[in-house]
């Protein structure tokens, strides 16, 4: 690649919460400050943010033991970044939520529901310099079996 050195300065911070025995709350963020430090093969390189590195990302998450089943609620934030080395492809930051519902059948099988993107935002993963832009996973619906020894 381009880049000889990068530097990153950042701070991450986890909580969680539980206010009752079915309630669990839990929360992480991220900040890292990227900085391309040396870069023998491109001077011009110096200075700018490493690619694809957002400097902002938190992850929140609500989990409720039910009667009937466990929900589980999450939501992911990404902050922008950039797609190229000299930060001139900016990829907008995104906020998705995701929801999980799951029953436990026996000690070794539960089954789930699951939805990714619950909101169905259309959220930007790529940006190239032609003007393409790949958007990220829509809504995503499954159903499934979980089976552990």
């Amino acid at each position: 690649g381009n880049v000889g050195e990068m530097q990153a300065t950042g701070l991450e911070v986890e909580a969680d919460w539980r206010p009752a025995t079915e309630w669990m709350f839990q929360f992480s963020y991220l900040y890292n400050d990227t900085e391309v430090t040396r870069a023998p093969g491109n001077p011009a390189l110096i200075g700018t943010p490493v690619r694809q590195a957002p400097k902002n990302a938190f992850t929140a998450r609500a989990r409720h033991h039910g009667k009937w089943f466990d929900t589980s609620l999450v939501a992911r934030y990404v902050g922008k970044r950039y797609e190229d080395d000299l930060a001139r492809l900016e990829v907008d930051d995104f906020l998705l939520f995701d929801l999980r519902l799951t029953r436990r059948l026996n000690e070794t099988t539960e089954w789930f529901l699951a939805v990714d993107n619950l909101f169905d935002e259309e959220y930007e993963v790529k940006v190239e310099n032609d003007g393409y832009t790949e958007t990220g996973k829509p809504r995503f619906l499954y159903i499934g079996l979980n089976y552990r020894r």
